[in-house]
């Protein structure tokens, strides 16, 4: 299962994973990249029944290997990819034939239309800015001309 992990990996890393999806997470690796190719005669790879058991320890001999760039960043607990070492990986010439792309369906809600059911319709709310006086030398020149000082103001008034 080893062998199958390595290869499924450079096959990802060299057909399709691409430098501007770096920093790229483990698990993303894993579950749009590594999990949507299978062998045709080995199958696809379960990291559970390798001798990694988890893809950070994979990726961490990738990185003792000079291939990839694996390290922490700022802001997250964990290690992420990087960068790619382009040029190793194509030192390896590694075999990557005999894989397939394992066809994978979207699930897509169907929302059904209740026939009949009214269509609600919202009120059209506007939102004025109004003000409203507090200063006593105001409050005394408006009341003077008959407005009360409860009354809110907009910048037109």
């Amino acid at each position: 299962m080893d062998d199958l992990i390595t290869k499924n990996f450079f096959m990802c890393i060299i057909r399709q994973v691409k430098d501007a999806d770096m920093p790229l997470e483990p698990s993303k690796l894993q579950s749009d990249y590594m999990y949507r190719f299978e062998h045709h005669e080995k199958g696809k790879v379960d990291f559970k029944k390798s001798n990694f058991k988890k893809i950070s320890k994979f990726l961490k001999k990738m990185k003792q290997q000079k291939l990839i760039t694996f390290d922490k960043v700022k802001g997250v607990d964990h290690e992420v990819i990087l960068g790619i070492n382009r040029a190793n990986i194509e030192k390896a010439k590694f075999d990557i034939s005999g894989f397939n792309k394992v066809h994978v369906e979207e699930k897509v809600e169907e929302v059904e239309e209740v026939k009949g059911a009214p269509i609600k319709e919202y009120p059209v709310v506007e939102i004025s800015e109004v003000f409203k006086l507090n200063s006593q030398e105001l409050v005394s020149i408006f009341e003077d001309v008959g407005s009360p000082q409860t009354t809110f103001y907009t910048i037109d008034q």
